[in-house]
């Protein structure tokens, strides 16, 4: 789901109290790749490196693609991993050392119940062309885990965000830290429905305009399971590069009684956010 162009400069105004410029869409759509969740990151070598789930033959296919003209053209690349069982939510993140980690949920299930939770780290060494298994951050066979999200933080550690579920109708979003890229990770840390009963969740995070490069702003959606039982879209923020988080607040209010906003993402694009 993406939000329309219309509520980009409203989030924006919503969340800094400054107004900005509409955006407007540029270029014709071009074809990625069949499935979903697709995501696509920019690698040091000018390239494009993006990932999406694909099936076929009831295998759940996490494809990486290449685009070697700034994203009007894709192709194949590579596979990260496919199996039988959930695997989806694909996010990648290039390494200064030019490793590329993706990281994705990898769920066990019998029928259509699960029956264990997991995100995975691959890594590839070659752009995305060849990947091999890294490591297991999050496990455990109660409490679904869904939706990672990558970055590096100021000293070029990684972070891993995701969604962990404490029950069904209430989800927290979580960080877990790497020193030694990707092998081993911390124990988690909640940055934001500690203090709530809700579904936080399809978190994205960036650096704030104005400030330095360790204040941080996170967007997310959250689902009231307790009075409007609709998705709304949140944030909270970091002045310490995402040790801690505070200042929780609505973004966006979707109107009328049925409506839903949901799955936003945000970018830090040369000291101007965009939210979609």
């Amino acid at each position: 789901m993406f939000l329309k162009f219309g509520l980009v400069a409203a989030l924006i105004t919503s969340v800094f109290g400054v107004d900005v410029d509409q955006p407007s869409l540029i270029g014709n759509p071009a074809i990625f790749g069949g499935g979903t969740y697709p995501r696509a990151i920019k690698l040091s070598d000018g390239n494009l490196l993006g990932v999406y789930t694909a099936f076929s033959g009831g295998n759940n296919i996490i494809t990486a693609t290449q685009s070697t003209d700034q994203g009007s053209t894709w192709i194949n690349h590579g596979t990260v991993t496919s199996g039988v069982g959930d695997i989806d939510n694909p996010f990648l993140l290039q390494l200064p050392t030019g490793r590329v980690i993706c990281a994705f949920r990898n769920h066990s299930k019998t029928g259509k119940s699960y029956t264990f939770y997991r995100i995975t780290i691959c890594y590839s060494d070659d752009n995305g062309a060849t990947w091999e298994f890294l490591s297991e951050p999050a496990s455990g066979a109660t409490n679904g885990i869904w939706e990672p999200f990558l970055r590096l933080s100021t000293s070029n550690n990684i972070q891993l965000y995701y969604s962990y579920e404490n029950a069904g109708n209430d989800q927290d979003s979580l960080l877990r830290i790497s020193t030694d890229g990707g092998v081993t990770w911390t124990s988690p840390a909640t940055i934001s429905g500690a203090d709530v009963q809700a579904r936080d969740g399809m978190l994205g995070v960036t650096t704030a305009p104005g400030g330095s490069s360790s204040d941080l702003i996170a967007i997310f959606e959250s689902l009231d399971t307790v009075t409007t039982h609709l998705f709304t879209v949140m944030a909270v923020s970091s002045s310490d590069d995402g040790a801690s988080w505070e200042n929780r607040r609505t973004v966006y209010t979707p109107t009328g009684s049925l409506n839903n906003a949901g799955a936003p993402q945000i970018i830090n694009v040369g000291g101007t956010l965009v939210v979609g």
